[in-house]
């Protein structure tokens, strides 16, 4: 499986100018910045967005691909708790989406491609956010540079993740509009991500080098702890600082066998199946959420006249 990769403003200058330092790269985009005609919040987003980028490339440009079976269900995951329990798995990471199968669509011709994921502070109220950078896909000027797109989550403390998707701050970048609805999709994917890979969901696992593949399996299936952990290393050495999420996630059957017993309805008042959507809960016993995958609620009941669900044609 192919991911995009996240396409740094440093990178791409560094290819087309000639090797030059991290701070002499700032000192330049800040005097181009200032010279636009950008507003004060633009000029802002896009320093933020070159700054952020830089801290990504120190931090050896740590990174998750996302599968393609799972995208649906992050984006249209429930995040009703509390919003200090995110912890982010590192201070900036990167998602990155595959060319195939990739449900998150722009316009014609425009797909979201990768994300780059900060945790910031809003300077006004010293209040923590998740940022989020956009690529999709979309190059602009002579040069040919990408243009990414913004989005902000304000997480605060006293409320839960889901009610703080009310608040998200207008774009307000030049380029294609990205809608509110897709802002929130990529918000939830990023917030899904930084529960399952800093709490003990399978669905998060290493991204290892293809020769390792067979060994890493052999060595899971013997419980060999010390030969995981070469084999992570060697592929952190190689530049692969980087996971997968939902590889191997298999995909579960939503209805199961009725139990004869639960027929007569003693079980509550339920008179129609439904389906439960994918969710996190907070657990007094866990530190992170736990992710409950989406399931058919009372499967031995029918379903509802008008239950919302998908039609093969």
């Amino acid at each position: 499986m192919e991911f995009f990769t996240y396409p740094t403003a440093f990178e791409a200058n560094h290819k087309r100018s000639g090797p030059f330092t991290h701070a002499e790269f700032m000192a330049e985009a800040r005097r181009k910045v200032a010279a636009t005609d950008f507003s004060d919040h633009q000029q802002k987003v896009e320093i933020d967005r070159y700054q952020a980028e830089i801290h990504w490339l120190e931090l050896g440009k740590p990174y998750f691909n996302i599968w393609p079976s799972i995208i649906p269900m992050l984006t249209d995951v429930q995040l009703d708790v509390p919003a200090d329990t995110l912890k982010l798995p590192y201070p900036v990471f990167v998602l990155r989406l595959p060319p195939q199968d990739n449900p998150l669509t722009v316009c014609e011709g425009h797909i979201v491609q990768s994300i780059l994921v900060l945790r910031g502070v809003k300077t006004k109220d010293n209040q923590h956010c998740v940022v989020l950078w956009i690529d999709i896909g979309e190059r602009v000027g002579p040069l040919n540079m990408p243009s990414i797109h913004w989005g902000r989550l304000d997480m605060d403390p006293d409320k839960t993740i889901d009610a703080a998707f009310g608040g998200i701050p207008d774009n307000n970048l030049p380029g294609i509009n990205i809608s509110d609805e897709l802002r929130r999709k990529c918000l939830r994917l990023a917030v899904s991500i930084c529960f399952l890979s800093t709490g003990m969901d399978k669905l998060v696992e290493p991204d290892i080098l293809s020769k390792d593949i067979a060994a890493y399996a052999e060595a899971h299936r013997k419980n060999d702890t010390p030969r995981i952990k070469t084999i992570e290393e060697r592929a952190v050495r190689r530049g692969k600082l980087g996971f997968n999420v939902g590889k191997s996630e298999h995909l579960r059957p939503l209805i199961n066998p009725p139990n004869n017993a639960d027929a007569t309805g003693t079980r509550g008042e339920l008179t129609h199946s439904h389906l439960r959507k994918a969710h996190f809960r907070k657990i007094a016993t866990q530190a992170v959420p736990v992710f409950v995958r989406p399931a058919v609620v009372r499967p031995d009941l029918p379903p509802a006249e008008h239950s919302p669900g998908y039609a093969v044609r």
